[in-house]
């Protein structure tokens, strides 16, 4: 087997979600059987997972630190299930292609999960850490996801800069696609009121 550059792994599982083959090697053998989207496919349907950490594949991208998004189909031989195709998806091309347009000097986009926890984000430390946790402390943005508000605009202390600024962040709930329903994440673009509006006097009356 060989896998392609999107995905961390292609595996081959049995009716038991034990690993008879897997591209990249190295995880034959191993036990995927508590993981939901095997669980799902052996139901007999496609099934997407939400995003995930799974320590099976850190051994594989450590960058990613384990986080994937795994879709998995059932293998069925005429009338009898044969066992389960199932792809975790690449989380560092993923985390590359939506964070690496700049907004503005030091505004940068992320992504939460149906939880509010942080699963793409310039500051990888934070994966798995919803908005509301001490680590983070932005409980005005995770009331403004709840009630599915469009943007939202806050006091925060910009890392980078060490200066207290403004911050807008525009926020977007991407819905699916046909028949995929989404994973009810959360999509935020952020970046400091003062490199958006440049110090405008009609910026500044727009936004007071």
């Amino acid at each position: 087997m060989k896998a392609s550059a999107a995905y961390e792994a292609i595996l081959l599982l049995d009716k038991r979600g034990i690993c008879l083959a897997s591209a990249p090697e190295g995880l034959a053998d191993k036990d995927f059987s508590s993981d939901t989207t095997f669980s799902g496919a052996l139901k007999g349907k496609l099934t997407i997972s939400d995003a995930y950490k799974s320590d099976l594949l850190i051994s594989v991208d450590p960058q990613s630190k384990g986080w994937t998004v795994a879709i998995a189909v059932p293998i069925n031989g005429g009338n009898d299930f044969r066992g389960v195709l199932m792809s975790c998806l690449k989380w560092s091309r993923l985390q590359k292609l939506i964070i690496g347009v700049r907004v503005g000097e030091t505004g940068y986009d992320f992504v939460l999960n149906g939880q509010n926890q942080v699963i793409i984000h310039p500051a990888r430390h934070f994966y798995g850490i919803s908005l509301r946790d001490p680590k983070i402390n932005m409980p005005q943005l995770d009331d403004a996801v709840k009630k599915k508000l469009p943007n939202q605009r806050y006091d925060f202390k910009n890392i980078g800069t060490g200066r207290v600024d403004t911050k807008l962040v525009g926020l977007a709930y991407p819905k699916g696609y046909g028949n995929f329903p989404g994973l009810g994440w959360t999509v935020g673009t952020g970046a400091d009121e003062s490199e958006i509006v440049g110090g405008h006097p009609l910026w500044r009356l727009l936004f007071r």
